[in-house]
């Protein structure tokens, strides 16, 4: 499990290169020029890394890049705000990391969610079976 949270192809790296190395890690080989340049000696690694690493909260987050990883008993979040981009740039460069304790983190989606069930019962068949106490 830790393996899949903090994979071996981020060690070394910092929180800026392990964003990029998750960026190219989406892209084909043939769009390596549109890379951030100051980056290409990053490997490629494969698009599951990509996969395991990316999140979202549905259409809320759809104006940012934004990735994990766990290490320590903390996540970490990734992100890059693409909020007040022009139509025609790929990147901002406005860029958010952010460590938090995973226990913490746990519990607080924990509640959230309980609140919103608590709140709003027809969500009670929207929620995922997964238990974040019981992981």
């Amino acid at each position: 499990m830790q393996q899949m949270l903090f994979p071996k192809e981020f060690e070394g790296f910092s929180d800026r290169e392990i964003f990029e190395l998750l960026i190219k890690a989406n892209q084909f080989e043939e769009f390596d020029e549109e890379f951030e340049p100051d980056f290409l000696y990053l490997p490629k690694v494969d698009n599951s890394i990509w996969k395991n690493h990316r999140f979202e909260l549905y259409e809320t987050t759809d104006c940012y890049h934004s990735f994990f990883y766990v290490k320590n008993s903390k996540i970490t979040f990734l992100l890059e705000d693409m909020t007040q981009t022009e139509d025609d740039v790929d990147r901002s460069y406005r860029f958010v990391f952010h460590s938090v304790d995973l226990e913490y983190f746990f519990r607080t989606i924990d509640e959230v969610t309980n609140y919103l069930i608590d709140k709003f019962p027809l969500l009670k068949t929207q929620v995922s079976t997964r238990d974040f106490n019981r992981r």
